[in-house]
């Protein structure tokens, strides 16, 4: 017994010991810029007509699970060949959608925040349970292409209330473009993790850099002339009112990373509205009493589908079904995204840029990594892409740690960092 007791605590030791070398040099946010960013509340955003609509739209729809989303083009700059197991030699690389080359994930930043701190309320949990917290089912109406498809949206962005709140979150720019439109859907146990919203800028978008270089550009500052405000709206089409015990709140930070965190509740029909590229939020939990019915393999594709007043779930490739949620299960979110111009001319240049890379993604790096040797950050330059990106999401990209006295998943550490013995002894601690 006595043994067994001091074979536990000595694992608990190594474990944190472990974690804190690992993680504890990044626990170190600082809000130097002393910023705040405005944000609204829309109740009753849509008529109800309009919002059974929406509602009835989003249970005809065939949801896809989201699986990791490389680039939307086609990115070299920290990637290397897989080695003769077929595995990537850095745990920031993962194998490409056709398994011939290790590259880095678009959101890699977030990935790193979220596997490293457990998520909200800082879980101790392994990779697997961790990933499937996060792959959410997503259907995007529109996303490059400046068009509406419903006009129930179109008439919320025309709607002289929606726009002048609007006003004050665009900086006052008045002319209002529309990014992306998409239904997203929660299961219990799941949640969206600690992020801020991929920025865009003049000549500069996701569709010709890297998410993770975009991010470390806008948190940077070196690049605020070219920067382009956006609206992020995030309502809610679910009946379900039991919010307090459901959870599935947005939290966020208007005053940056070590500012206060303010929870909004996912009320149905409630519409949040803020900059998402400026402010840090995330989900809470929802129904975190309930254990994930399903875990989610990221190498796998499932669909979700409203039928017989529940939702199923298959796997795509055989139509197996799977599980099966109520109604009351399903967190169902309406999200969308515009940008901010202070006329239509303005507009105009942005949209004539938008194939056109202003710089280009090595130079851009090169001025992020000039800034911090000019600011004493760093003594010299990084000697590799891979160490180039780590130093580069070190400096510039800080997300507020969850509410914890150790907000550190030391299970990642345990499964990545140590010997499969010692894991073993962590599977009481690791649920």
């Amino acid at each position: 017994m006595a043994y067994s007791f001091l074979k536990i605590f000595s694992f608990l030791i190594l474990v944190i010991s472990i974690s804190y070398r690992i993680f504890a040099p990044h626990f170190n946010i600082q809000n130097s810029n002393g910023e705040t960013h405005q944000s609204f509340i829309l109740e009753n955003i849509f008529p109800i007509e309009d919002f059974r609509t929406l509602q009835n739209y989003a249970k005809n729809i065939e949801f896809e699970l989201t699986i990791k989303v490389d680039s939307t083009i086609e990115d070299n700059y920290g990637s290397s060949d897989l080695d003769k197991y077929g595995k990537c030699p850095h745990n920031i690389q993962h194998p490409n959608v056709n398994k011939t080359r290790c590259i880095i994930p678009a959101r890699i930043d977030v990935a790193k925040h979220y596997f490293m701190t457990g998520g909200h309320y800082a879980k101790k949990e392994y990779l697997d349970t961790m990933a499937s917290r996060i792959l959410i089912f997503q259907s995007f109406l529109h996303q490059r292409k400046n068009e509406i498809v419903l006009p129930e949206i179109k008439k919320l962005f025309e709607n002289k209330i929606y726009k002048s709140n609007a006003l004050k979150i665009c900086e006052g720019r008045p002319i209002l473009d529309p990014i992306q439109v998409s239904f997203l859907l929660n299961i219990p146990g799941q949640e969206v993790a600690m992020h801020k919203d991929v920025p865009w800028f003049f000549g500069m978008d996701r569709f010709n850099l890297p998410s993770w270089l975009l991010i470390v550009m806008e948190q940077s500052g070196l690049y605020e002339k070219d920067r382009i405000p956006q609206i992020q709206g995030v309502s809610y089409l679910h009946d379900w009112k039991d919010y307090e015990e459901a959870k599935g709140g947005f939290y966020f930070y208007p005053n940056g990373p070590a500012g206060k965190k303010v929870t909004v509740s996912a009320k149905a029909n409630q519409a949040l509205i803020l900059d998402g590229s400026k402010v840090p939020h995330a989900t809470e939990t929802f129904r975190p009493n309930k254990k994930i019915q399903t875990k989610l393999d990221k190498n796998e594709q499932y669909l979700l589908k409203h039928q017989d007043n529940s939702w199923n779930m298959y796997l795509k490739k055989n139509l197996t079904k799977i599980a099966n949620y109520p109604n009351e299960d399903i967190r169902i979110s309406f999200v969308w995204r515009q940008r901010c111009f202070r006329d239509e001319e303005e507009k105009e240049t942005y949209h004539k840029k938008v194939n056109a890379t202003l710089l280009d993604p090595k130079i851009i790096i090169d001025n992020l990594i000039q800034n911090l040797l000019s600011l004493g950050k760093i003594k010299q330059k990084p000697e590799s892409e891979i160490d180039t990106i780590i130093t580069l999401l070190k400096y510039y990209v800080e997300y507020p740690y969850p509410d914890s006295i150790f907000p550190y998943n030391y299970c990642v550490a345990v499964e990545k960092f140590l010997p499969s013995y010692i894991k073993s002894l962590s599977d009481v601690f690791c649920s």
